[in-house]
């Protein structure tokens, strides 16, 4: 049986009409006791190239990221669990940030479905965006832990001093992503909200406040396993 379908080879929706195609070959195999095969053209190939799109990041490529990005950190913090608390703090914001972006679409504005793309984006993005933010932190934190202070005192002066900065930048880049919603593709205006609602997520929730309650609970443990490369010097009065 040959099916003719109205969607360009590139689309999206060939992946529902493949699924569609696959239950209803499911339960014609089950009706006659016979195979029944769903193969080649357009959805086919759409649904298995995302298949192993989504196979190869989420089994290896992500993980590959996440791992260099931690030993890059380890060895320039001189820590293992700054690196490790960054990466969670990251994924925090890109969870609730996607939670929001399906709340919106597929609660309020009627079931549109999520782009499947768009947790690659948010990932790759905001790894790299919430590692600048929080090393401004992090690096001002390790100076004023260096200069005699408790780790308590050092994250309040850190955050004291760069905020400015880091809420400036965060700023500027949610807004660029912001205005993608202008468009009238549902794709864009997805890609604005996730982007833009991380970025504030992570700048004005995660980073100056989580991070620093983070920080000040792990105490001792902030520098792990290289506590004493940390040399304390008295601070100049």
């Amino acid at each position: 049986m040959t099916v003719t379908v109205n969607q360009q080879s590139l689309s999206d929706k060939l992946i529902p009409i493949y699924l569609s195609l696959r239950k209803i070959a499911d339960e014609v195999s089950r009706e006659y006791d016979a195979e029944v095969l769903v193969g080649g053209g357009s959805p086919s190939y759409k649904y298995y190239f995302v298949l192993g799109f989504e196979h190869e990041y989420y089994g290896f490529i992500m993980y590959l990221m996440i791992a260099i990005n931690i030993v890059i950190l380890t060895i320039y913090m001189r820590s293992v669990m700054i690196p490790l608390r960054l990466v969670a703090t990251v994924l925090m914001s890109i969870t609730w940030s996607l939670a929001l972006t399906i709340f919106v679409f597929q609660g309020l504005m009627g079931g549109i479905k999520t782009y499947w793309l768009l947790p690659v984006i948010l990932i790759s993005l905001l790894l790299s965006v919430g590692t600048d933010y929080d090393l401004f932190i992090i690096s001002r934190f390790r100076e004023e832990v260096i200069n005699g202070f408790s780790d308590k005192e050092a994250i309040v002066r850190a955050v004291e001093f760069t905020g400015p900065v880091v809420t400036g930048a965060a700023l500027v880049l949610a807004m660029a992503f912001a205005s993608l919603a202008l468009s009238s593709i549902y794709i864009l205006k997805q890609v604005a909200l996730a982007v833009a609602s991380s970025v504030i997520i992570d700048s004005f929730i995660v980073r100056p406040l989580l991070v620093p309650a983070i920080i000040v609970l792990l105490g001792k443990w902030n520098w792990w396993p290289f506590s004493n490369k940390v040399i304390k010097h008295p601070v100049a009065n």
